[in-house]
């Protein structure tokens, strides 16, 4: 696995819960990381990987809308880089500095961290997921009696060349 990373992504923004924050604004930091295949850079050819200027401008949309919490900021970001890229995993730290807490503190932060490599419990290859729900939502045809009879089998969703024998070609 390689590790694409944009640390210190600067951003001035309107969250927080004081009335301050949302009229004035505060400063906050992102630093990034999302796993790639190791062949990604196998080829001088972009479109193979991830362009960080993407990332770093999917991070300024979503840092430009007013909100009260980092997390619900940070949150905002996941969905954003699930649904521009095939991520294998990604470790995300949004730090607000200078936080008005009565005190001084150099900076409060939040960090997730996600692996959305599963391995298919029918086939056991490894394959991207983000969500079980999501992953049904993919298969409209798949009928309610063979999901639930999945859901019993594997104790979740498979990878789509399984899901072929449900659902008939993807």
């Amino acid at each position: 696995m390689a590790w694409i990373a944009l640390e210190g992504m600067r951003f001035h923004a309107k969250i927080g819960v004081h009335d301050a924050e949302q009229v004035l604004g505060s400063e906050f930091v992102i630093d990034l990381y999302v796993s790639v295949p190791p062949t990604a850079g196998v080829q001088d050819d972009l479109s193979k990987t991830i362009n960080y200027e993407t990332i770093y401008h999917l991070c300024k949309l979503e840092m430009s809308e007013s909100r009260k919490l980092i997390e619900h900021a940070l949150n905002g970001i996941v969905k954003r880089m699930k649904h521009q890229f095939q991520l294998q995993g990604m470790r995300i730290r949004v730090r607000k500095l200078n936080p008005p807490v009565g005190g001084p503190v150099a900076q409060a932060w939040v960090e997730e961290e996600f692996d959305f490599m599963k391995e298919c419990p029918s086939c056991k290859k490894k394959f991207i997921l983000y969500d079980q729900e999501s992953a049904w939502a993919r298969h409209p045809n798949l009928h309610p009696a063979s999901r639930e009879h999945l859901e019993r089998r594997f104790g979740g969703c498979i990878c789509d060349n399984c899901m072929v024998t449900y659902v008939g070609k993807i």
